[in-house]
């Protein structure tokens, strides 16, 4: 799924001088979008007014839970309370069977070293001090093998309410393949770390309610991904900084929320979209998402400078609502609505039903079907063509 980055320059420079027409022309249909939210309840307060039969009064209140700071303080209701010192080689396993189900590693300041598979099979709170670093050192190559079977970093599997909190997770090589894989786990807590040099940072495999907030990823490889859902209804990826990946947030199955993130440097910033089957997880099974992106919730987000756009819709995501979200720079776009096409060298179906509002100064190009966009400088696709194919 590697596209070769290319930008037609004669459409550049065509638009460059459009722009400011194009925003006259449209600004018209900006009325409904305030010119800033201030606060969460005024997002709230405008899906409810002008979605609500999607945004009913339960559906708000269970997006505002959503984004609520979850109390993660743990030390002292532990169980519990293991200690990693500086300086160790192959130990988190032992630590975390010793600490047992409820109870807490306390990964020490300085550095540590992972070389092969961690499992984490019971709920653990994993916590580190200021300062702690987990090197984790697996292979890249093999990870490029669609045939390659996942067999190292850390599998979070049947261990719902994990939480994983303060921590940089790295590598002393110049890169490593898998950092967090969370498999059939619910209510995972994903918080306040740091993580770089990684081909695929954090995955969710089967597990609904999970959080992923106010982490920093970064990466430079190629076909680097950020975080992933694969399968998992009701996400919450809020607060992330995303930087240098091939995708910086992808997001399929339901229900999820994609909150105050910030996606740099990518090649597509945030995408809707359904991960093809690839590689094989830990037990052999082919990992697969069961559905594309739907019905998320997409809002107040920034995604700049990235090679081709800061939000893309695309393989079939449906039913999303993106909402107030901003950026500058990205090369393409800002809000790519795809229809159905072969970018990623396969068919792929089109976008459908999605529903944009969109600040004046964001490129809005919608090639989907249904799809609703309103505000933006919305791309003349009779000057700007799509790459939509017949239907197969």
């Amino acid at each position: 799924m590697r596209k070769i980055f290319s930008t037609l320059l004669l459409f550049l420079l065509f638009f460059a001088c459009q722009k400011e027409q194009l925003k006259e022309e449209i600004a018209k249909t900006d009325g409904l979008l305030p010119k800033t939210f201030k606060s969460a309840d005024d997002v709230f307060s405008f899906l409810s007014t002008e979605m609500p039969e999607m945004y009913t009064p339960t559906e708000i209140t269970r997006i505002k839970s959503i984004l609520e700071e979850p109390e993660t303080d743990v030390l002292k209701r532990s169980s519990n309370t293991v200690e990693l010192p500086a300086g160790s080689v192959d130990a988190l396993q032992a630590a975390i069977d010793e600490a047992g189900p409820g109870g807490t590693v306390l990964v020490k300041s300085g550095e540590h070293a992972e070389n092969g598979l961690v499992t984490i099979g019971h709920r653990i709170n994993l916590i580190g001090e200021v300062g702690a670093i987990i090197n984790i050192n697996n292979a890249v190559e093999d990870l490029y093998d669609l045939e390659f079977q996942l067999s190292k970093g850390i599998r979070i599997v049947n261990a719902d309410r994990t939480l994983i909190k303060g921590i940089h997770f790295t590598t002393t090589q110049d890169a490593s393949g898998m950092a967090l894989y969370i498999d059939h786990s619910n209510r995972v807590y994903i918080h306040n770390n740091q993580f770089s040099k990684f081909l695929y940072t954090i995955q969710v495999n089967y597990g609904n309610n999970n959080s992923i907030r106010g982490n920093q990823l970064t990466s430079a490889m190629a076909g680097a991904l950020g975080i992933v859902i694969i399968n998992g209804r009701h996400s919450s990826i809020i607060d992330n900084e995303v930087s240098g990946m091939q995708f910086g947030i992808w997001a399929c199955d339901k229900g999820g929320v994609s909150w105050g993130n910030v996606a740099t440097g990518c090649y597509y910033g945030q995408i809707l979209c359904k991960v093809p089957a690839g590689y094989y997880d830990y037990d052999g099974n082919l990992l697969e998402a069961e559905s594309s992106g739907n019905h998320w919730l997409i809002a107040k987000n920034n995604s700049s400078n990235n090679f081709y756009a800061g939000i893309v819709a695309i393989d079939g995501a449906h039913d999303n609502v993106i909402l107030a979200n901003t950026g500058s720079g990205n090369n393409d776009y800002d809000v790519d609505l795809a229809g159905r096409n072969l970018r990623f060298g396969f068919y792929v179906p089109t976008s459908s039903k999605n529903i944009v509002y969109s600040y004046n100064d964001q490129t809005v190009k919608d090639c989907g079907e249904n799809n609703k966009v309103v505000g933006g400088i919305q791309v003349d696709t009779s000057v700007d063509e799509c790459d939509n194919v017949e239907p197969q």
